[in-house]
């Protein structure tokens, strides 16, 4: 492993250079653990490229800029060579760092190129000396490849970041040959080489390729090309290993990034693409786990369970790449993509290299459990639907078969999340089955002994037959329901400590209400005055500190609940619609809740509509209509929306004496 440069060690060297002797070899090893190459995962993940985000980065970046200028100033023999590495490594760590990712990946090739200049200064004037007196035991000055390493990580994220990191991998290429001709037979005399060969090198390895294939993957979502250039990559660095003997041979990594690209870029042909890598990957596992049975001194089989004994790491498999492989052809958005995913699926779990190495586990199966529920919103045809809902349904069904048959898979057990994921199946299906299938599921979660209920479980059923009000007139009251029986089980305690309703909750009961296909319970009750009742109760657990605020959709709900005719009980209906709209406006609760057009559109209708029914005044009617609109006009929120509902309240000489000039 690379040890961290001992600072103490440069307070040591003379700050003066007085001959070329005293130019030592480089080789700084306080590198970041995403350049290290002590193991076979040894590069920066796509997904782990930190986000330049930081203000205070913003604020910084003058003065940065000016340490870069100050350094890339000073003249050539000036510094000693060992404190100019390690300033110009910090440097370019900081650049890296930038919010700015562009400007500091700029600074970070300028801080590399000034490197380089400082390098063919000091070996030229080795060579010179060299060619005066043969006898001097000084080294060459060499800089390794985490230089190199740091610019390219620089660069992950920029606009053109796949081609400087290529123009950088080119660079380090012609610096490795021209060390290899003119200064390393140098090293070979001093005996050098046999200890620090792969330390002094620049030559590229498998983190140099590992970190242009990161790039490949930022920028295969926008250019869908670049995914096939990252499996030309793969082959490449096997290439490059069998002839030139570089150490360029694909790690797991490797593999893991140009799957992971084929899963951005979004095309029809990119799941069978990305099996045919992970299918490269199997091979290279086999063909590496053959060769460390045959160059293993104790004849010992690689241990998986413990790779930490292991003398070397292999290629091997992850749970990670399966994942990549699935979202390649979920992502691929054809009719038959869920089913290819699972096909998929059933096949690693057959296959004895998964088995070997335990990489199915539960989140494989949520993946495409969740591909089928997104591909349902695409889908017009209900049985299409109902059929993709059963489906879901079926692998968590699979996933306890598997557990119970296979003690080895007791990872594979389904779990709160494979319960959830199911019930969203059910109630994205938007089928007349879906509220008994989606109950069902729910029951037996409630009576599960190892798997306690969470709000998710009872959001996702009260969705599913709330949605189902086109087939059960009485939906609304069925979900409300369910809400009792939350707060009935969060009364109850122990496992069910965390069921405690919340805005969300009461949120889904009040647009049940608000889209219940009749405009009356059996009670007779107007659907308007249930949406406030739930409302009411929401902003009591505001105010106590027990739930979020209300947000502006809450509202919204409960006008359109008054919208629907109401018969004898209008005049309370009105008052519903007034006192909702004027706890937005006025404001008087502190909720700080800003309306939008829907709020005012709402409320145009529903005073057009009841008021209309009651044959209130007609003076008091257009009176309200005019205060909705003047409040409309001083939110903004006179949009074609909101006209069109004044214009279906009111006539043609009423609307030009309520606009005035606006007509």
């Amino acid at each position: 492993m690379r040890r961290g440069l001992d600072i103490r060690s440069l307070s040591r060297c003379s700050t003066r250079v007085k001959r070329s002797s005293q130019y030592r070899l480089l080789s700084i090893k306080s590198l970041p653990e995403s350049t290290s190459e002590s193991t076979d995962n040894s590069v920066i993940d796509a997904q782990t490229v930190p986000q330049k985000k930081s203000s205070d980065n913003n604020q910084r970046f003058p003065s940065l800029l000016g340490k870069v200028e100050q350094i890339i100033n000073v003249a050539k023999g000036e510094k000693q060579p060992r404190y100019l590495a390690c300033e110009i490594e910090c440097l370019m760590k900081e650049c890296s760092t930038l919010s700015s990712s562009e400007e500091g990946s700029r600074n970070t090739v300028k801080l590399l190129h000034r490197l380089l200049e400082e390098k063919r200064h000091a070996n030229q004037v080795f060579i010179d000396e060299r060619k005066e007196d043969d006898t001097i035991s000084s080294v060459p000055y060499i800089i390794n490849d985490s230089f190199f390493h740091l610019a390219m990580f620089a660069q992950i994220r920029t606009k053109d970041g796949v081609r400087n990191i290529q123009d950088l991998i080119q660079l380090m290429t012609d610096e490795y040959r021209f060390d290899s001709r003119s200064l390393l037979p140098s090293i070979h005399v001093e005996g050098w080489i046999d200890k620090r060969e792969k330390r002094v090198s620049c030559r590229p390895s498998t983190t140099t390729y590992n970190i242009l294939l990161a790039a490949l993957v930022e920028a295969s979502h926008n250019k869908p090309r670049f995914a096939a250039t990252a499996e030309k990559v793969l082959d490449k660095m096997r290439t490059l290993q069998k002839h030139k003997k570089w150490h360029t041979m694909p790690n797991t990594k490797s593999y893991q990034l140009v799957i992971e690209a084929y899963s951005r870029n979004n095309t029809f042909d990119a799941g069978s693409n990305a099996v045919q890598v992970y299918n490269k990957m199997v091979a290279a596992h086999e063909q590496a786990l053959q060769e460390y049975r045959n160059h293993s001194i104790t004849g010992v089989d690689y241990n998986f369970n413990d790779p930490s004994g292991n003398y070397r790491h292999i290629v091997a498999p992850t749970t990670k790449a399966i994942l990549s492989v699935i979202d390649a052809y979920l992502h691929s958005n054809t009719e038959a993509s869920p089913k290819v995913a699972e096909s998929f699926l059933l096949t690693c779990i057959k296959n004895k290299v998964t088995d070997k190495l335990n990489i199915i586990n539960g989140s494989v199966f949520h993946r495409v459990i969740l591909g089928w529920s997104r591909r349902m919103s695409k889908i017009k045809n209900p049985r299409v639907r109902f059929d993709a809902a059963s489906k879901a349904e079926k692998l968590m069904r699979r996933m306890e078969n598997l557990t119970s048959s296979n003690p080895k898979m007791s990872h594979c057990a389904p779990t709160i999340e494979t319960y959830n994921l199911c019930l969203n199946a059910w109630a994205q299906s938007d089928v007349k089955e879906s509220a008994k299938r989606a109950s069902a599921l729910f029951e037996e979660l409630v009576n599960h002994d190892d798997i306690g209920l969470d709000l998710s479980s009872c959001h996702c059923l009260m969705t599913a037959i709330s949605r189902s009000f086109p087939y059960d007139i009485d939906s609304a009251q069925e979900v409300e329901k369910v809400l009792d029986k939350v707060s009935m089980l969060h009364n109850l305690g122990h496992k069910n400590e965390y069921l405690e309703p919340t805005q969300l909750t009461y949120s889904i009961a009040i647009n049940a209400w608000a889209k219940a296909k009749k405009s009356y319970d059996v009670n007779g009750i107007h659907k308007a005055i249930h949406t406030r009742r739930l409302l009411d109760v929401l902003l009591e657990k505001h105010a106590n500190g027990k739930s979020d605020k209300p947000s502006i959709h809450v509202f919204t709900s409960v006008l359109n609940a008054c919208t629907f005719p109401a018969m004898s009980d209008s005049k309370d209906v009105v008052e519903v619609a007034i006192k909702t709209y004027e706890d937005v406006l006025n404001d008087e609760r502190w909720l700080n809740i800003t309306p939008d057009q829907f709020l005012f559109a709402n409320m145009i209708k529903a005073i057009n509509v009841q008021m209309m029914l009651s044959k209130s005044s007609y003076y008091q009617r257009l009176a309200i209509l005019e205060r909705i609109h003047k409040d409309a006009k001083n939110a903004e929120c006179v949009t074609p929306r909101v006209m069109k509902e004044l214009r279906e309240a009111c006539s043609e000489d009423e609307l030009r004496s309520m606009l005035g000039n606006d007509f």
